[in-house]
């Protein structure tokens, strides 16, 4: 019983020993392709609802267009990763126009970070921070990335050790974002009150409903320019339009407004739906529920048993049966 205080003693000497050992031989650097079997199992360790794979994790990290090698970076001590950040820096914005334009007002976004020593997680947001104040930013946000690929809008509230990472590291909460859903098997299109009193004021207003196709390009660069959400048409969306999955709302012959869906997109049976939106001026008048239906009804037809719309515009799909399915927080530091 003498000897425990002492053995605790060492014990605690050689753990301090050890981390000072790791801590002096850590190199921090640049992500490398090679890195990605590692960063999978070290962002598998640490977001267990969101569990991804090398395939998804170089495309929306790598593969990402505004991809910059100093804010994306990783801790490593004899080829083992600690941890892991990317930070990236908008830099412009293309409008559906297709004219680029500068993006200085835009803050920079924290997209993923992930670890198995916090302590190196820490080091890493220290840097990530510089890199972006660096680049003329004032503040970081994490994350509701709007244009590039990310891998959730914010953090989800379940992730506890995640969010007192950020709060340590003085990131604070300034909005809550959702995923919503809906059964299909049981909330059909069409079949509420709701939804019928708003099919007949898209009847009584002239709108149908189409598949879009691409003799409707003209008018779709149009409504996509008036729409004035740029992140919704980065390069190359009118090939994504042509897809066979995009409903479009027609004034006779001009757009109005627009849905796209996605069957099975997050697994056999669910499906996914979004983004959704119409022109202000054609706002009221059951449009929006209309589209929505409808790519409920082609998402059933296609096999799907349940709706997921993500970073969603919540009062409205709540209004039409669905349910908040997560709940993320955004974070924002100022520099």
């Amino acid at each position: 019983m003498q000897n425990r205080p002492a053995n605790r003693r060492a014990e605690t000497s050689a753990a301090s020993a050890a981390a000072v050992q790791w801590w002096s031989e850590m190199d921090i650097r640049s992500v490398r392709k090679s890195d990605v079997r590692q960063l999978v199992t070290c962002w598998n360790d640490t977001y267990t609802f969101d569990l991804t794979d090398q395939e998804r994790f170089q495309r929306i990290v790598l593969d990402d267009p505004n991809f910059e090698p100093e804010g994306t970076l990783v801790a490593e001590i004899d080829g083992k990763i600690g941890a892991f950040a990317s930070c990236v820096v908008r830099r412009t914005t293309t409008e559906p126009d297709g004219i680029r334009r500068r993006a200085d007002d835009w803050p920079a976004y924290l997209k993923a970070v992930c670890w198995r020593e916090r302590g190196a997680a820490e080091l890493l947001l220290d840097r990530a921070c510089r890199f972006a104040s660096s680049q003329g930013k004032s503040s970081v946000r994490v994350v509701e990335y709007g244009g590039g690929s990310y891998f959730y809008p914010g953090i989800d509230l379940r992730y506890e050790a995640v969010l007192e990472l950020m709060a340590s590291n003085e990131f604070r909460q300034i909005r809550e974002v959702h995923d919503v859903s809906v059964d299909l098997r049981f909330n059909p299109p069409r079949q509420g009150d709701y939804q019928q009193s708003q099919a007949e004021k898209v009847h009584l207003a002239g709108i149908r409903l189409a598949r879009y196709s691409q003799a409707m390009l003209a008018t779709a660069r149009t409504f996509a320019s008036e729409l004035g959400i740029p992140t919704w048409f980065e390069p190359g969306w009118q090939d994504k339009w042509a897809d066979g999955r995009t409903i479009v709302a027609l004034d006779e012959r001009r757009i109005v407004g627009f849905s796209r869906y996605h069957p099975h997109c997050h697994g056999p049976g669910v499906g996914g739906l979004g983004p959704i939106g119409t022109l202000e001026s054609f706002r009221g008048k059951g449009i929006g529920t209309s589209l929505l239906d409808e790519c409920m009804r082609r998402l059933s037809e296609a096999g799907c048993s349940k709706a997921i719309a993500g970073w969603a515009k919540t009062p409205f799909y709540l209004r039409n049966g669905w349910h908040i399915e997560r709940r993320y927080a955004v974070l924002e530091k100022h520099l």
